[in-house]
């Protein structure tokens, strides 16, 4: 083989690993809970680094909604669609691993969508943190 004949392969090589990084990036989904119309879509990952699985409990208004551990597999989601009263409401998530703990107040008026994170603040902390987030629009991941 000579110069040009494998200057296209090296291209196509060069040019597949990035996509293939690309690939396997993609989000993953698994419904967790379905309630009948349900009106509060719950996003929940482990998105640290250092934590290769934790349990997570949440409760919303003192009721128990689920008790699971989540691997951290970057990009994947775990999906709880509830059915909410409209109106004030307060979601409790805590770690069994380190006690990271959130406790937040939201209002519920129609549609919600949320995302419950477990994660560290910068790669390099071992502090740990639960992020709670709601949106009045669907999320899009990137």
């Amino acid at each position: 083989m000579n110069n040009k004949q494998i200057l296209p392969i090296l291209f196509a090589f060069a040019l597949s690993i990035p996509l293939s990084a690309c690939a396997s990036s993609r989000h993953q989904f698994t419904a967790a809970i379905r309630e009948p119309n349900a009106n509060f879509i719950l996003y929940v990952a482990n998105q640290s680094y250092h934590d290769s699985k934790v349990n997570i409990s949440v409760a919303i208004d003192d009721r128990h909604i689920f008790k699971e551990a989540f691997r951290n597999r970057q990009h994947t989601w775990t999906i709880y669609a509830l059915h909410l009263l409209p109106g004030e409401h307060t979601i409790h998530a805590v770690s069994s691993k380190d006690n990271s703990t959130v406790r937040q107040s939201f209002t519920v008026s129609d549609h919600h969508w949320a995302v419950l994170i477990y994660s560290s603040p910068r790669s390099d902390s071992k502090q740990k943190v639960i992020f709670f987030e709601v949106y009045n629009e669907p999320i899009g991941f990137l």
